[in-house]
């Protein structure tokens, strides 16, 4: 079954992208579902807003970020995803992202490249949600 997609975004800053995509991570895991939820804002809210986390304590950091799906030895998503919850998994983004979206935007269908990159994981989670950044890109 293919999971339900849901993109957060608007072009302005600081109108609550991240607060909303972790409120519908909640939801859904509260209903049982599985849900993963993907960073692509180079400012990495997500990052930030659940570093305080437990798992995160004493230094610990994700062991993998986004901008590494798009480099040239790409790490599959489902080997990215880190556990938060019980039912909910994180892929992080931090400034790095920047570089990673400089490397696409000459690339030809390059609206494909996430879609097929997440083929994979798409098997193992009910829900997706997307925090991106206050731009266009």
């Amino acid at each position: 079954m293919t999971p339900i997609r849901i993109t957060i975004s608007n072009q302005k800053g600081g109108v609550g992208k991240t607060t909303s995509v972790l409120t519908l991570a909640r939801c859904f895991a509260d209903e049982g579902h599985r849900v993963l939820m993907i960073d692509t804002d180079p400012q990495g809210n997500l990052w930030t807003t659940l570093s305080g986390l437990d798992q995160f304590q004493n230094g610990g950091k994700p062991r993998y970020w986004i901008h590494q799906l798009f480099s040239d030895e790409p790490i599959a998503a489902t080997q990215m995803a880190m556990p938060v919850h019980d039912r909910i998994s994180c892929i992080f983004s931090d400034r790095r992202m920047f570089f990673a979206e400089s490397r696409l935007a000459g690339t030809t269908a390059k609206e494909l490249i996430l879609n097929s990159l997440l083929s994979v994981a798409e098997q193992q989670y009910d829900v997706i949600l997307f925090d991106v950044a206050p731009s266009i890109s």
